[in-house]
């Protein structure tokens, strides 16, 4: 049986993860907030989906709050709704989508993931969703938004 890595290396590697470009095959898109054109910001919470590594689990760095974050997480990204221009972008191609996982379980990196942060010039509430190649907005949002519906009822 593999060993599961520790949640402190699964939160460095999903900030990893949200710094890496097209290139690398992480795609990105903005849910809410301004679109950030080279501007700098904050980041307040990461959460990385690990659907190969730890299946069925958020893992989430607040940086703020350790223990009081599950909650207030999972009630943000239930909330979450994908943006009309997202939700047209059709890329799904399981293939593709196999191959960027495995590689990504190898690397201990998350499928898909979420920044919550503050844009530094207006101080406006950020939202983006990181995603590898392969895989649509719409495919990631429908998948973690079932992972929290099943996280919320294991929680109540």
């Amino acid at each position: 049986m593999e060993r599961i890595p520790g949640k402190e290396f699964l939160n460095q590697r999903t900030e990893d993860f949200i710094r890496m470009e097209n290139e690398r095959g992480v795609n990105n898109c903005r849910l809410e907030g301004p679109q950030l054109q080279g501007v700098g910001g904050v980041i307040d919470t990461t959460v990385g989906f690990f659907p190969n590594i730890v299946p069925g689990e958020m893992i989430v760095n607040t940086g703020i709050q350790p223990g009081k974050e599950s909650r207030t997480v999972y009630s943000k990204v239930a909330r979450l709704e994908l943006p009309e221009e997202a939700a047209k972008i059709e890329c799904d191609n399981e293939e593709l989508r196999e191959e960027m996982e495995q590689w990504a379980a190898a690397e201990f990196l998350p499928s898909y993931a979420l920044l919550f942060g503050t844009e530094n010039r207006t101080q406006a509430q950020v939202v983006m969703l990181f995603l590898l190649q392969g895989i649509s907005p719409k495919t990631a949002m429908r998948e973690i938004k079932e992972t929290v519906s099943k996280l919320i009822a294991k929680s109540n």
